[in-house]
């Protein structure tokens, strides 16, 4: 508990201001572990820790005006790549950053004001070094040291969705995060922005995200299979599970993606297979829990069971409060019951946003067992655990 409120208390100021049919995965029989979370190291616990982090290089999306390619502020959106080496340089590793989100003036009004750095390009630094699944430590990244590396930068605060536009205290803003998307996808495969071999040549490919950017990545999994027919694709969604229960209170807080509200905000753009599946409310699309039984391309889930961003949106503020504890006990419970049919997933419960890029990746324990260590059973096709959930599933 003493590592979620920490948790709590750093992200909340950032965060406030800033199913199964055609085409659908079917659940394997797979290895359950059913244990209890081991708290992390207090470095781990208390704050992002990286570790042998690799340095990737800026590049701006090419004719980004054009293609409306841009952030909030209409500048270009930029990425962040590195060629890997050897064998696995033509296995590809694509991650959307997250960073919350705004749907509605007020918000984006003191996004603007408090965390414009995930509003525009301009300043942006030209490396940038994350690490978890992006380190350069053998041991601690095996699976992953040698892919080649794209790091998609956040700048949109619309979970790569949007494809509109919003006056904003006096400021034509742009929701163009689908369009960023598709515009990236494209430039990776473009021999005058990253010379052959580049993503044409990709035998493999990750895509991945965490938090705004998980939502990013879910919705637009499916799409970026379908442009990339010569390769084998697949997705790792960190920290964007949310279960279907009723928010805790009635005060205001920030529409959920899924909520219609948050959807017509941004113009959003939905998984086209879902969406079809539910003419009537499209916009559920946008939750991953929704969308997943729907997604065609394989999927891996990291669910943090006391998630303190996530659970702080559905309304949660002081988990000391006995009735506030006693929902998250429900939240928590909730989420491991949706997690029923779900072929590969790692669920700890220490109350830490996001574990992909930073220590996290291997610092959480359950059972003895690691992110890192799930993620790479799942990908590579080893015998071993594919289900790691702490507490147990139903």
């Amino acid at each position: 508990m003493k590592y979620f409120i920490g948790r709590l208390i750093l992200i909340v100021g950032l965060f406030l201001t800033g199913c199964q049919s055609a085409g659908m995965q079917q659940p394997q029989p797979v290895a359950t572990i059913l244990p209890t979370t081991s708290v992390p190291t207090a470095s781990a616990a208390s704050a992002p820790v990286v570790s042998f982090p690799s340095t990737l290089t800026k590049h701006v999306v090419k004719d980004a005006v054009q293609r409306q390619a841009v952030c909030n502020d209409g500048t270009p959106a930029v990425y962040y790549f590195k060629r890997g080496s050897g064998a696995d340089a033509a296995h590809w590793l694509i991650f959307f950053q997250g960073g919350g989100w705004c749907s509605s003036e007020p918000t984006c009004t003191r996004r603007w004001s408090t965390q414009r750095t995930l509003m525009t390009s301009q300043g942006a630094p030209s490396t940038f070094e994350p690490g978890g699944i992006f380190s350069t430590s053998a041991q601690e990244n095996p699976d992953f040291v040698n892919f080649t590396q794209v790091y998609v930068k956040y700048c949109s605060s619309d979970m790569y969705s949007g494809n509109g536009e919003q006056q904003v205290n006096g400021m034509m803003m742009q929701f163009r995060g689908n369009k960023i998307v598709a515009a990236i996808i494209a430039d990776l495969q473009d021999a005058t922005v990253i010379p052959s071999p580049n993503l044409k040549n990709a035998t493999q490919v990750l895509v991945s995200g965490s938090s705004a950017g998980s939502y990013g990545a879910a919705s637009n999994m499916d799409w970026i299979a379908s442009q990339l027919t010569w390769a084998k694709v697949k997705g790792v969604l960190d920290s964007s599970w949310v279960p279907t229960l009723p928010n805790y209170g009635s005060g205001p807080r920030e529409p959920m993606p899924g909520s219609v509200d948050y959807s017509n905000y941004y113009s959003a753009v939905a998984d086209q297979s879902c969406a079809a599946a539910n003419p009537s409310q499209p916009q559920i699309c946008l939750s991953t829990l929704q969308l997943y039984p729907y997604l065609s391309t394989p999927v891996f889930i990291y669910a943090e069971q006391h998630d303190p961003t996530l659970s702080q949106i559905k309304g949660v503020t002081n988990p000391n409060d006995p009735a506030q504890a006693a929902y998250m006990n429900q939240y928590a419970a909730s989420l491991r019951q949706s997690l029923q049919n779900v072929t590969a997933v790692f669920s700890p419960s220490v109350g830490i946003h996001t574990a992909l890029t930073d220590d996290n990746f291997t610092a959480i324990k359950v059972d003895g067992y690691d992110f890192q260590q799930i993620l790479g059973n799942w990908y590579f096709g080893r015998s071993g655990a594919l289900r790691v959930i702490a507490g147990g599933t139903p």
